[in-house]
């Protein structure tokens, strides 16, 4: 028996598009979800794209489904809808695969992790002070480690949330607060607000937590 499922970057894409499109893909959703073996849906491989297991699914004309197909174990996973064009492109840079680590199914951005990044002072990067080993075990690829390693700061982190597994950039989000608030750069961060704050308090917010920071005659007492 056939395992179906649909991510939650498919939903976010079927959100984008035109209403009059939405109806169509409901309608093959339907279909899929009760017989993706039905001979009503074609799936056609994508020969240029990283990840062999991705095809596209007609929608009509102009737009197609991304599924990644594994008839082996009858799993059947809805990744993406979009444009003929942008479809393809989507699914060309894309990896699906099991987590060893974690055993989370991960869609990741292969493209992106085979880029080489060269920061102009490594040691200074957001996660390197963390072994390829701690990366792994809470969900990176392995295929991204080099990428994770030479994101520089939080700005660049957040632009790479596209091309990172969901559950692994929510664990290197924590990661990430506790990098840039490190004994490495406090006293810097500290240094930079005596200078320019002329408040009594000033509050710092990041992600769930905020942050207070006392100011005393020009000086800053941190609470964490």
């Amino acid at each position: 028996m056939a395992t179906v499922a649909i991510s939650s970057d498919f939903l976010t894409a079927f959100a984008a598009l035109p209403r009059h499109v939405q109806g169509k893909v409901t309608d093959f959703v339907n279909k899929f979800r009760n017989d993706p073996t039905s001979p009503g849906i074609n799936y056609e491989k994508i020969n240029d794209a990283t990840d062999k297991k991705m095809c596209s699914v007609r929608i009509d004309d102009t737009y197609r489904g991304i599924v990644v197909r594994q008839q082996e174990t009858g799993v059947y996973l809805l990744l993406w809808v979009d444009h003929h064009d942008e479809a393809y492109d989507w699914a060309r840079r894309k990896k699906c695969e099991v987590n060893a680590a974690t055993g989370n199914v991960q869609v990741f951005d292969i493209q992106h992790a085979n880029d080489e990044v060269q920061p102009i002072a490594p040691e200074f990067c957001l996660f390197a002070e963390y072994s390829d080993e701690q990366l792994l075990k809470i969900g990176v690829p392995e295929e991204q480690l080099t990428f994770v390693k030479n994101i520089p700061h939080l700005t660049a982190f957040y632009a790479s949330k596209d091309q990172l597994p969901e559950d692994a950039y929510e664990n290197l989000e924590w990661l990430a607060y506790n990098a840039f608030f490190s004994k490495r750069t406090q006293h810097v961060f500290i240094e930079v607000l005596n200078r320019i704050c002329g408040f009594k308090t000033c509050y710092v917010f990041f992600a769930r937590k905020i942050n207070i920071l006392f100011i005393y005659n020009k000086r800053v007492l941190v609470s964490f």
